[in-house]
C-alpha cells in the first residue's frame, strides 16, 4: 500500500479517479481536484481516515470507498452538494455527521456492514434519497421504526432488529 503524494492535488482537471488494493493514505490536496465528479477507493484494508478536505469536491457526484477501515466520514460532508451515490460499505464507521442531512441530491446511501449507532435528525433533509442500506447493522426495531419514520419516501434494507440498546 502506498501514501497517495500531496502532488496530486495538482492535477486540478482530473474528472474521475480510481485507487483500489494499494492506498494507504489520501492527503489533504485530494480536496484541489475541484473537477472531480467520480471517486473510488475501494478496498484499500490499510485506509482509515479519509481527510476532512474532500468536502471541497462540490462537483463529486459518486464517492465509492467500500471496504475500507474508516472510522467516520468528513464533518462536513455535507458540503458536497452534488453527491448523488455514497457507497462506504464495509467499513467501522459509528455515526453520520451532522451535516449528512445537507446531501442535498443524494440519491443512494449505501452504509452495509458499518458499525452506526447514531443517526442525526438532519437525514428528515433527505428528499431525493431513494436508497438507503442499513443491512448487516444492529439497529433495534425501536430505532429502525425512527429512520423509516425520517425518511418516508425512501427505501430502507435493514437486517432484522437486535434485541440491544444503543
Amino acid at each position: 500500500a502506498l501514501d497517495v503524494p500531496p502532488t496530486i492535488g495538482r492535477f486540478t482537471k482530473l474528472e474521475a479517479l480510481l485507487l483500489m488494493n494499494c492506498v494507504k493514505s489520501l492527503p489533504s490536496e485530494v480536496g484541489n481536484l475541484k473537477n472531480l465528479s467520480f471517486l473510488a477507493l475501494p478496498n484499500n484494508p490499510s485506509l482509515k481516515e479519509i481527510p476532512d478536505s474532500i468536502s471541497k469536491l462540490r462537483n463529486l457526484q459518486y464517492l465509492i470507498m467500500s471496504r475500507n477501515r474508516l472510522e467516520r466520514l468528513p464533518k462536513n460532508i455535507g458540503e458536497m452538494k452534488n453527491l448523488r451515490h455514497l457507497n462506504v460499505n464495509q467499513n467501522e464507521i459509528e455515526m453520520l455527521p451532522y451535516s449528512f442531512g445537507f446531501l442535498e441530491n443524494l440519491e443512494v446511501a449505501d452504509l452495509w456492514s458499518n458499525n452506526l449507532d447514531h443517526f442525526p435528525e438532519t437525514l428528515t433533509r433527505l428528499k431525493n434519497l431513494k436508497v438507503m442500506d442499513l443491512r448487516n447493522i444492529l439497529i433495534p426495531q425501536a430505532n429502525q421504526d425512527k429512520i423509516q419514520s425520517m425518511l418516508p419516501h425512501t427505501k430502507i434494507y435493514f437486517s432484522a432488529a437486535c434485541n440491544c440498546s444503543w
